[in-house]
Parts: C-alpha cells; structure tokens; sequence
C-alpha cells in the first residue's frame, strides 16, 4: 500500500488538520478567499472529507489559498503527512 493511498484511507475516520486552526482559518477567509460556507462544511473540505455544498475559491485568490495550505501542511505532524496533505488538498 503506497503513502498516498494509506493517508486517503485514514483521513477518511481522523481530522489531519486541528479543529481550533480550522476554525480560525474559517473565520479569516469564509467569504473572503473562499465563497461563503459553513463551519462544518470548511473543517470538512480542510481535512479532505466530504462537503454538502462544493467549495468555490474567489477570483484571484488562488495564490492566498496556497499560502494557506502551505502554512497548514506545516502544522501537521509528522511532517510527511503535512507534504501529503497538501498534494491532496490541492488536487482537489
């Protein structure tokens, strides 16, 4: 089983990402970089789960979103779960 198909597996029933960091990334781009959404629904997307509504990034603001996601794959321990995170986060 490769690295990449064992963090699928697992982020399926554990959040990668701590809910407080979640909330507060939430409360900075909900409506801002993303298209407004639930709190629910963004933990959710954060920690590549499943979401009722799709989430949508505003117009140029990709370039914030991966500022983001590189900041958060670097709270993630171990560190080669935060490097796989992020790949994932950002195919999706």
């Amino acid at each position: 089983m490769s690295d990449g198909t064992l963090f699928k597996d697992t982020s399926a029933w554990m959040d990668t990402v701590d809910l407080a960091l979640c909330l507060f990334i939430y409360e900075v781009c909900n409506d801002y970089q993303f298209r407004h959404l639930s709190g629910s629904d963004f933990v959710n997307f954060m920690n590549l789960k499943p979401t009722v509504r799709p989430v949508t990034v505003r117009p140029k603001e990709n370039l914030r979103v991966c500022y983001m996601v590189l900041s958060v794959s670097q709270t993630v321990r171990p560190r080669e779960r935060g490097k796989q995170w992020a790949e994932d986060f950002l195919q999706r």
